[in-house]
């Protein structure tokens, strides 16, 4: 079986990643649950190893983090005792929200969407790579 990574800022090789995903008020713990569930076979598919997976409740979404700080770093600190090296939520994260994650958990951070494209990305024809690639360096939309 061929080795299965990530690679980050194309430098830093990941394989194992901690999930995390949401149960929020209006939603029901089973269906929480399965969310989490397609997010890991999502990861597989990418694949990455997931070490471990958690839902945790959100009363009501944080500017900083999306959810609160103090849940962020029971989440970092459980990624590093799993050895992880990438966490990834089943919520989306704005830029500056994945920056916050990342400096205090000091792995990289991805949220579903990331996986998606990551997915689609690998899976893409190598000319149809390199188009999409330099039509970013443009900062020109992409159309299929």
């Amino acid at each position: 079986m061929a080795e299965t990574y990530f690679q980050v800022d194309n430098k830093k090789i990941v394989r194992k990643a901690y999930l995390v995903g949401i149960s929020a008020p209006g939603l029901e713990t089973h269906l929480a649950a399965e969310h989490l569930m397609e997010l890991e076979e999502l990861v597989d598919t990418m694949g990455l190893q997931t070490v471990k997976s958690e839902v945790v409740y959100l009363r009501r979404p944080n500017s900083k983090f999306y959810i609160g700080s103090g849940k962020v770093k029971e989440i970092a600190q459980a990624a590093k005792e799993n050895s992880a090296e990438c966490i990834v939520v089943d919520f989306d994260l704005s830029p500056s929200q994945q920056r916050n994650w990342e400096t205090v958990g000091g792995v990289c951070v991805i949220d579903r969407q990331e996986v998606i494209l990551e997915i689609f990305a690998a899976r893409a024809k190598p000319e149809k790579r390199l188009f999409r690639s330099l039509l970013q360096k443009w900062n020109t939309p992409c159309r299929d």
